[in-house]
């Protein structure tokens, strides 16, 4: 009888021992690392570029959605590009450093961005370097994540990056708040440009000095297939399950925009550009606490449920952004879209290379973000226009609603039996 009494316990313990860091392998560690530092450069950089935009450069709403539509776009779709030729070569390390290095030879022309054509410049520059880096780094994660903890692999990337991003956020605020509370000028933002191209410096260095690529034989691609160019009948190798995970995707990402809104939105609701910056703290250290849970839960439980509860909490979000009117709304909403971001972009990552053809895994992520980008393109310009023309509220309650017909559709796609996915 004893061995009933300890089963529980043995059980309860080898449920939270499958939290344990240790099984995840140490290039993972390395590369999310250096995620983590780029992420904090970008963090600084742009989390106070929307209020640049706006307060030194005097764009209105639609002109920054569509600079935000334009400038995510060139970045999704070089990931294409970028995605295809890693799984060619092979060699998705040299891929991610090129992207690295590009964005941080952007950033330094940041500080110098006086005019509109300037920052275009900059920032297009900079999201390309992004794009060369992103697909590839994704694809990396899936070779070198052994399968049973592949979620939560994904889980601690994603992580390192959000953490980054809050990071980087709250030096922002700390700049802001101690040293220049009663007066930000464009010498003010050309500071913390600067400021923001030391992290991205070193994460090129950790990159570059710890971080490998898994040896793998290409050898059982076929014939046909010539993946050193970009060739609309590859794609049919991906498989129909991640084509039909694509237009699930798709439709779901129009329900999202540029988190430049989120910011504009706490504005308008009374939030002082100074304060404004701890909405993305806010955001991005909700996602990162919940990434490697959610990662590693998925692992056991599969990932459809994350997606789902995912989708509620966009819708929640949304709900409270469009008829929240006070500082409390604003910053429950803000926790409901990060962890709806820990849920939806980490399954989906992970569903990425549980779906796609293994030989396929960089061109799969390019693909994913070539769709992104599109939907980017369209989304965030029209959210700006509709903000412009009808008031702060109305691009929140678009948003839920498109989430409404993407959860219809994802729970049709997954009742197909041929379909059904982890």
């Amino acid at each position: 009888m004893p061995g009933h009494i300890k089963q529980p316990s043995s059980t309860v313990s080898r449920f939270f021992q499958s939290f344990s860091l240790r099984y995840i392998p140490k290039p993972i560690w390395a590369l999310s690392i250096s995620t983590l530092l780029m992420t904090l450069s970008g963090s600084i950089v742009f989390t106070i570029a929307p209020h640049y935009l706006i307060d030194v450069l005097h764009l209105d709403k639609q002109s920054v959605g569509w600079m935000e539509g334009v400038v995510e776009s060139f970045a999704l779709i070089v990931r294409m590009a970028s995605g295809s030729l890693s799984d060619f070569f092979v060699r998705r390390k040299s891929i991610i450093l090129m992207g690295y290095i590009l964005s941080t030879v952007a950033k330094v022309g940041m500080p110098f961005a006086y005019g509109v054509s300037v920052l275009y410049f900059a920032r297009i520059t900079e999201r390309i370097g992004n794009g060369l880096q992103a697909a590839p780094r994704e694809a990396l994660v899936g070779d070198l994540a052994p399968e049973n903890v592949r979620g939560a692999c994904y889980g601690v990337r994603n992580a390192f990056g959000k953490a980054g991003s809050s990071l980087g956020a709250l030096i922002v605020f700390l700049i802001l708040f101690t040293a220049f509370t009663t007066h930000v000028d464009a010498g003010t933002y050309q500071f913390i440009f600067l400021v923001g191209i030391i992290p991205s410096v070193i994460a090129c260095i950790i990159l570059y000095l710890f971080v490998q690529d898994k040896k793998q034989s290409v050898s059982n691609k076929p014939a046909s297939v010539k993946p050193f160019r970009l060739n609309i009948k590859d794609l049919r190798y991906l498989g129909k399950r991640f084509w039909i995970l694509m237009i699930v995707v798709a439709i779901f990402n129009f329900s999202h925009f540029s988190e430049t809104f989120l910011q504009l939105r706490a504005r308008e609701v009374g939030v002082s550009v100074v304060y404004a910056p701890l909405v993305m703290v806010l955001m991005n250290l909700t996602i990162a606490l919940a990434s490697y849970p959610v990662g590693n839960l998925s692992d056991r439980f599969g990932r459809k449920i994350f997606l789902f509860i995912g989708f509620i909490c966009v819708i929640l979000a949304d709900i409270l952004l469009a008829l929240g009117q006070g500082y409390l709304s604003v910053f429950i909403a803000i926790t409901f879209w990060g962890v709806q971001m820990a849920m939806t972009q980490g399954m989906i990552a992970t569903l990425v290379t549980d779906t796609a053809n293994p030989d396929y895994r960089g061109t799969a992520f390019g693909v994913l973000n070539v769709l992104t980008g599109i939907v980017y393109f369209i989304a965030s310009p029209l959210y700006g226009w509709i903000w412009d023309t009808f008031g702060g509220m109305w691009p929140f309650l678009c948003s839920a609603v498109i989430t409404v017909i993407s959860f219809a559709l994802l729970y049709g796609v997954m009742r197909r039996k041929s379909l059904r996915v982890k």
